[in-house]
């Protein structure tokens, strides 16, 4: 979504964003005056959508008494949700930056407002964690995996801080996978390569083990585990760990990785393929 003019308030500014991704309609129909259901056209289910969506952006709890009110207009919602979100017009500390990060879906409005936060704090862990996710999103995992690293030396028991890191490191190594590939094809790319893809799968083997010694059920860590097994050639251990995956996730059998291990012969046998 693209920046529009914000009328003078960041709040007004990001509500509008949030509005025109969840019900795609065009900025200029954005004005404090537009109502919900009559000139933005949403329905009960949209409505449903938008208060989740500003609940998870904004950080704010809205009761279903509350969005009655609330949602009628633009204007009335800004009016509810501006004595809630001072942070957002008024930034004055790390955490309150990070929030706003946390708040643009415009990677560069997102990115500007964590770097911000760093300049105050440097071990803000909001905005790492911010920042990291927003690395990985764009593919950037190298700077993902150092923001990652920053976050375990400051608080290693952060929640599912390894499985983040370790996700991380398996896509640097399916990165670097591809760049080989294209360069075996292409000579003439010349590409450096910094890394040695067996090292970055260690690492991330290592980073999705000690996420399950943390918490065994943490079956994302599971998953990814799985695919560093796949990538490593070492399918009795992927086949296992998916199988645990399926049995307790909404991964489903149509994996390319878990097919071909089935046609190598290994049995992944779980709750869902036996209940159909």
């Amino acid at each position: 979504m693209d920046m529009i003019k914000e009328k003078g308030s960041t709040l007004f500014g990001i509500m509008s964003l949030i509005v025109i991704d969840a019900l795609e309609v065009d900025k200029t129909r954005i004005t404090f005056n537009s109502t919900f259901e009559g000139d933005l056209g949403a329905d009960s289910l949209d409505l449903y959508e938008l208060l989740y969506q500003f609940e998870l952006y904004l950080s704010v709890e809205i009761s279903d008494e509350e969005a009655v009110d609330a949602f009628k207009t633009i204007g009335s919602l800004y009016q509810f949700l501006q004595p809630k979100c001072t942070w957002i017009d008024n930034p004055k500390s790390a955490e309150d930056y990070a929030k706003r990060g946390n708040a643009y879906s415009s990677i560069y409005f997102a990115l500007l407002n964590y770097e911000k936060a760093l300049e105050i704090d440097e071990n803000c862990i909001d905005a790492l964690i911010g920042r990291a996710e927003l690395f990985q999103k764009e593919q950037k995992y190298e700077y993902a995996a150092m923001d990652v690293s920053k976050i375990i030396e400051i608080s290693p028991n952060y929640p599912h801080i390894f499985c983040l890191r370790g996700n991380c490191y398996l896509g640097l190594a399916d990165t670097m996978q591809l760049l080989i590939s294209a360069s075996d094809s292409d000579p003439t790319l010349g590409m450096d390569f910094r890394y040695n893809i067996d090292d970055i799968l260690k690492k991330a083997l290592d980073d999705f083990n000690k996420a399950i010694k943390a918490d065994k059920n943490d079956f994302d860590a599971v998953l990814g585990r799985a695919k560093t097994y796949y990538r490593m050639g070492k399918y009795k251990e992927a086949a296992k760990d998916y199988e645990k995956a399926i049995n307790n996730s909404s991964l489903t059998l149509e994996s390319q990785e878990i097919l071909d291990l089935i046609e190598k012969g290994y049995d992944i046998f779980t709750k869902k393929k036996e209940s159909k």
